[in-house]
């Protein structure tokens, strides 16, 4: 016999690496089969990498073809080790996605809180502006008060001043 090509090879490793055994022997599926005392199918699900052959299967096809459990361990230690990579990837990426979006809500809180900033900013003025006002009607009302005659002129003036802060009642004829 000689030894056929795979006409679709398999990505399994484990099934790749028992497939490639057979095939050097020279042995069909079926003699493997007979050999382990398993189906058929069993060895054909194997070399394909399909479904999810019992270990003590695994390991009577593995003694046909004269594989040792460790060449079967250190196919399956193989894809262990590309699924946890492939976990580490996608861990990593998503860390860096929960990263900018920590960091995107972050600027939007500073964008705010700088916003806050300038209009307590802006408040502070507008108040030491009011303030400023208020201690100059204080003065001219002061200033009023210490006339000793008060003439319908001073009280429009006194009204003027305090225009601003609040309305005065409009004077009576008298």
């Amino acid at each position: 016999m000689s030894p056929r090509t795979s006409r679709r090879p398999t990505a399994d490793p484990l099934g790749a690496a028992i497939r490639a055994r057979r095939l050097a022997l020279e042995l069909r599926q079926r003699d493997v089969a007979e050999r382990a005392g398993v189906n058929i199918r069993t060895v054909w699900l194997i070399e394909r990498g399909q479904g999810h052959p019992a270990s003590k299967s695994l390991r009577q096809v593995a003694d046909v073809l004269g594989l040792t459990l460790t060449l079967i361990d250190r196919s399956v230690a193989d894809r262990i080790a590309e699924l946890e990579s492939r976990l580490g990837q996608a861990q990593t990426a998503l860390s860096w996605e929960s990263l900018r979006d920590v960091k995107q809500r972050a600027d939007r809180d500073q964008a705010a809180l700088d916003r806050a900033r300038r209009r307590i900013a802006d408040l502070e003025r507008e108040n030491a502006s009011l303030r400023a006002s208020v201690r100059r009607h204080e003065e001219a009302l002061d200033a009023l008060a210490r006339q000793p005659v008060l003439t319908h002129d001073l009280i429009d003036q006194a009204r003027a001043a305090c225009a601003p802060l609040h309305r005065l009642p409009e004077r009576t004829a008298a």
